[in-house]
């Protein structure tokens, strides 16, 4: 950058006074570094610099909040949407794969889009195992009957109607029956 020279000869007629500047000295670029604290490189920059410092000072304290609020309400706003999205996300999901509602919480611990959550082989292991388990919890269920209980209730009546009769050959054939067909795999 080019220092301009301002000496008498390159000023205009009538020197300084003429163009307004009376009793206005000219600061080095040392001066001013060592007014303000600071280390500039030259003499646009802390110009600049005293500027923007005089440009902000100048802001009233009502815009300074104003602008606060626009910028955190802008990233409040984007946080709000990004948790919407999410939840309409997890809705769909669910609702295309209902076999995974019972894990839903399972899904959450493995975090982030359920989608790529059940592609995970940790996760597929996990899910495998689990649904194995309530199927068998299912099927013990009093309100959903095993066909081989069904038999074994009828040999125990036959037993029980046997032994009333007096007839305990009948009573002790139906009795061994209902153990056998109990144990019967």
């Amino acid at each position: 950058m080019e220092e301009e020279d301002l000496t008498n000869d390159t000023q205009p007629e009538g020197g300084a006074e003429a163009v307004g500047n009376e009793g206005v000295a000219e600061m080095s670029l040392k001066e001013i570094n060592e007014a303000l604290g600071k280390n500039f490189t030259d003499k646009e920059t802390a110009l600049k610099s005293i500027k923007d410092t005089y440009s902000y000072t100048g802001k009233r304290k009502e815009d300074i909040i104003s602008e606060y609020k626009k910028q955190a309400g802008d990233s409040e706003l984007a946080s709000k949407v990004s948790s919407l999205e999410n939840m309409l996300r997890d809705a769909n999901f669910y609702a295309e794969n209902p076999q995974y509602k019972p894990y839903k919480d399972v899904i959450s611990k493995f975090g982030g889009n359920p989608e790529e959550v059940i592609k995970d082989s940790v996760f597929q292991s996990t899910f495998k195992k689990a649904s194995a388990y309530d199927e068998t919890e299912k099927s013990k269920s009093v309100l959903h009957s095993n066909p081989r209980l069904g038999k074994i209730t009828d040999k125990i009546t036959e037993a029980k109607t046997a032994m009333a009769s007096g007839d305990s050959a009948k009573t002790q054939d139906a009795a061994v029956l209902a153990v056998l067909n109990a144990f019967e795999k």
